[in-house]
């Protein structure tokens, strides 16, 4: 039986005689439907990855929970990966360049960041494009202050570096830069003092140290 009519969905329809059911429906129609508007699933990474897709195609990893869609030049990642991190107590400073150990997650929905055992490493769910955004407080009061971005613990990144020499009075560093990652690439906020008698100030103050990271890209 052919397509009689049309819900409000555009779903097809067919007739049927009483109240009996309309066994002699065009099946292909139906399928052809559930082709058009079944554009969503759920799976692992794996999974997608072996799929035979189709542009338009929304993929949900329950693995990862990131979010991908299908193009005419291959999957495309939605989400954009992000947190923001804080820390709950003053590190002191060296004159050697030491990372932030970030311990307090202030929002972290796509698990880049933990305590233990590495907590100044803040690392990419999915490759792409990061901007950090990162602010730290320098409570020394003479000499130099240094904050800088580092990539998997030895490449330092070009364009994160913010310093100031101290007038007397504590004072602010703030560092933004994008950084290219891998999946699995971390990035650290480095600071160091040409006297190392001060700390980065931590707490819940406005001058407590905060690290935003974000994907902008691919």
């Amino acid at each position: 039986m052919s397509v009689s009519s049309t819900g409000s969905k555009g779903e097809p329809q067919f007739e049927s005689t009483g109240n009996a059911p309309t066994f002699a429906a065009d099946l292909t129609a139906t399928s052809d439907y559930a082709a058009l508007v079944g554009n969503r699933i759920a799976g692992t990474s794996a999974e997608r990855l072996a799929f035979d897709d189709w542009p338009g195609l929304a993929w949900h990893e329950t693995d990862t929970d990131l979010e991908y869609e299908m193009t005419a030049s291959g999957w495309r990642l939605v989400t954009r990966p992000h947190c923001v991190l804080g820390l709950t107590a003053n590190q002191a400073l060296g004159t050697v360049a030491a990372a932030v150990a970030w311990d307090s997650e202030v929002s972290d929905p796509f698990g880049m960041h933990a305590n233990v055992p590495n907590p100044s490493r803040i690392t990419a769910p999915a490759a792409g494009l990061y901007e950090v955004s990162a602010y730290v407080f320098n409570t020394n009061t003479a000499g130099l202050g240094q904050v800088y971005g580092r990539k998997n613990g030895t490449d330092n990144i070009t364009g994160s570096l913010d310093r100031d020499n101290s007038p007397g009075v504590s004072f602010a560093l703030q560092s933004t830069f994008t950084v290219q990652l891998a999946v699995g690439d971390y990035v650290e906020v480095m600071v160091l003092h040409s006297t190392a008698t001060g700390a980065i100030e931590g707490g819940i103050l406005m001058s407590g140290a905060r690290v935003s990271v974000k994907r902008i890209g691919a």
